[in-house]
C-alpha cells in the first residue's frame, strides 16, 4: 500500500481553514479544563457509586439524546448548512424549536412511567421527568448556538461546556454528599443541560424581532425532515445495545458494558469535540468545492487515525491496570468487554466527520440509510448473542462498528469524489503506530510482572512506553499541527448572513 497523501493545512481554502483552526484551538482549551473536572469527578463517583446506578444514567441520558433532535425540531444543522440565513427565518425556526420543545417535554413528562415500566426499571420515571424542563431550556438556545457556529465562533460554545461540565459533578458530587446518592447522576445531568443551555443563549441572546409566520422555504424542510430522522435514527442505533443489554442482562452487566464503552469513546470524543464538531460549519462554507472537502475530510482521517487507533491498541492491552486505577475493583468486570471493542470503537473515531459531509452536500438521507442499517444490525447482533453474556455481545458489536465504518465511508467517497482505498490509507499511519504502542504496553506488562507489581501501581510503568513510542512517531505531525493553531489569527467578526 502506498504511503498516504499528506494533508497540508494551507491546501485548505485559507479564510475557512483559519476559522476552523479556530474553532479547533478553543475547543481544545475547553477540553484540557473539562477533562480536569471529569478526572476527579467520575473517580470520585465511581467509587461512591453502583454500576447499576451508572446503568440507570445511560437510559435516561440515551433517551433524553434522541429526543433533542425532535425537541430543536431537527434546526440547528439545516440552519448551519444553508449558504445565507435571514431575521425571517431565524426569527420562525426559534418559535417552531419552542413549540417544539414544549411539546416534546409534556410528552415525556407523560410517558416516564410507561417507559420505566417497559425497561423494568421503576426509578427512571422520576429521573426521565427530572430533565423535562432542562430539556426546555437547552432547545430555547438552538437559535443561539446556529449562530455562534455559521460564524465559526467557538469560544462561548466551548465555555458553555465547561460550565455545563462543571455544573454536572458539582451538582452529583454534592448530591452524594448530602446522602442522595441514587439520585446524583439524574440531577447532574439536568443540571449540565440546563446550565449549558443558559451559557450558549447568554453567549448570543436572540430575541425574535418578527412574528411566526409558515417559512415557504421547503427545501429547508426537506432538509430539517431528513435531518430529524438520521440523528433520531443514530440515537437509537448508538444506544439500542445499551438498551438491550440493560433489558436482557441487567444494569449491572450494563454498568460495566457502558464504562467500557466511555473509556474507549474517551479519546474519539474529545477528538471530536476539538475538530470533528468544527467540521460541519466549515464543511457548509466549502459545500461547492469538492476539492477542498477532499483535503479537509483526509485531513480529518488521518489525524484522527493518529490518536484514536494507537490509544485504542494501548488500552485493549492494559484494561485490567487502566480499570483498577480509575475506578477499583469494583469495577473489574469492564476489562474484558474494553479489551473486546477496542477494534471497533477505534473504528467509529474514524468517521466522526462523515455526517457533515452528507449534511455539506445536502444528503441527509444518506445519515438515515446508515444509521438505520447499524440499528437494526446492533439488535439483531445484541439480540442474538446475549445469551453468550458480555463477551459475545462486545465481539459482536467491534466487528459492527468495524464494518458500519467501511460502509459510511464509501457513501463519503461517493459525495466528494475521492477512491476508496486512498481515504482509508490516510490511516495507514494510525496502525503503524498503534503496532508499536501495543507492544510498547506489553513490555511495561512484563516489566511490571516481573518487579511483582500488580493493579493501579503498574498503571505507570505500563502507560510510560506507548507514551514515548507516540510520541516519537507523531512529533513532526503534531508539531505542524500545534505551529498552525499558534499562528491563526485571532476572530474576525461573525459571518453575514
Amino acid at each position: 500500500m502506498s504511503e498516504p497523501h499528506q494533508i497540508e493545512p494551507e491546501s485548505i481554502v485559507g479564510a475557512v481553514w483559519n476559522g476552523a483552526l479556530r474553532g479547533v484551538r478553543d475547543n481544545a482549551l475547553a477540553e484540557v479544563a473539562m477533562q480536569v473536572i471529569k478526572l476527579g469527578g467520575f473517580v470520585v463517583l465511581a467509587r461512591a457509586l453502583m454500576p447499576s446506578d451508572f446503568g440507570i444514567f445511560r437510559v435516561v441520558a440515551a433517551i433524553s439524546m434522541f429526543l433533542v433532535p425532535f425537541a430543536a425540531a431537527g434546526l440547528s444543522d439545516s440552519l448551519v448548512q444553508r449558504e445565507t440565513l435571514g431575521l425571517d427565518l431565524e426569527a420562525t425556526s426559534f418559535w417552531v424549536s419552542t413549540m417544539a420543545a414544549i411539546a416534546v417535554a409534556v410528552a415525556l413528562f407523560c410517558a416516564a412511567p410507561s417507559i420505566a415500566s417497559a425497561m423494568r426499571m421503576p426509578s427512571l420515571s422520576w429521573a426521565l421527568r427530572a430533565i423535562c424542563i432542562p430539556m426546555l431550556i437547552e432547545s430555547g438556545a438552538t437559535v443561539s448556538g446556529v449562530r455562534l457556529r455559521r460564524g465559526l465562533r467557538f469560544a462561548p460554545l466551548a465555555r458553555a461546556d465547561v460550565f455545563g461540565e462543571a455544573a454536572f459533578f458539582g451538582t452529583a458530587i454534592a448530591m452524594v454528599i448530602a446522602g442522595h446518592r441514587r439520585e446524583s447522576l439524574i440531577t447532574g445531568l439536568a443540571a449540565r443541560m440546563a446550565t449549558h443551555g443558559l451559557a450558549v443563549y447568554v453567549a448570543d441572546p436572540f430575541i425574535p424581532r418578527l412574528r411566526f409566520k409558515i417559512a415557504g422555504d421547503l427545501a429547508l424542510v426537506r432538509f430539517s425532515s431528513s435531518v430529524v430522522g438520521g440523528q433520531a435514527l443514530r440515537t437509537l442505533s448508538s444506544n439500542a445495545d445499551f438498551m438491550m443489554v440493560g433489558w436482557l442482562l441487567g444494569s449491572t452487566q450494563l454498568g460495566f458494558y457502558s464504562m467500557a464503552w466511555d473509556l474507549l469513546r474517551f479519546v474519539p470524543d474529545r477528538v471530536y469535540a476539538v475538530a470533528g464538531r468544527v467540521a460541519l460549519p466549515a464543511f457548509c462554507r466549502l459545500q461547492n468545492d469538492d476539492s477542498a472537502l477532499r483535503e479537509g475530510y483526509r485531513a480529518i482521517v488521518d489525524y484522527s487515525g493518529r490518536l484514536v487507533i494507537p490509544m485504542a491498541a494501548c488500552a485493549a492491552v492494559a484494561a485490567p491496570e487502566i480499570i483498577a486505577a480509575l475506578y477499583g475493583p469494583a469495577w473489574a468486570g469492564t476489562a474484558l468487554p474494553l479489551r473486546i471493542m477496542s477494534f471497533g470503537l477505534a473504528m467509529i473515531g474514524l468517521r466522526m466527520a462523515v455526517g457533515s459531509i452528507y449534511y455539506a452536500k445536502n444528503h441527509p438521507a444518506y445519515e438515515i440509510f446508515v444509521q438505520g442499517a447499524r440499528g437494526i444490525a446492533t439488535i439483531t447482533t445484541v439480540g442474538t448473542l446475549a445469551g453468550t453474556g458480555l463477551f459475545g455481545v462486545s465481539l459482536g458489536m467491534s466487528l459492527l462498528e468495524g464494518a458500519m465504518t467501511l460502509l459510511a465511508h464509501a457513501l463519503v467517497c461517493t459525495l466528494i469524489g475521492t477512491a476508496f482505498m486512498s481515504l482509508l490509507a490516510n490511516a495507514a499511519p494510525g496502525i503503524k503506530s498503534a503496532l508499536w504502542c501495543a507492544l510498547a504496553t506489553a513490555a511495561g506488562k512484563l516489566l511490571a510482572d516481573a518487579g511483582d507489581i500488580h493493579g493501579a501501581m503498574a498503571l505507570p510503568i505500563v502507560t510510560i512506553g506507548p507514551a514515548i513510542v507516540l510520541a516519537w512517531f507523531e512529533f513532526e505531525t503534531t508539531s505542524k499541527l500545534l505551529g498552525a493553531l499558534i499562528a491563526t489569527r485571532p476572530a474576525v467578526a461573525r459571518a453575514q448572513g
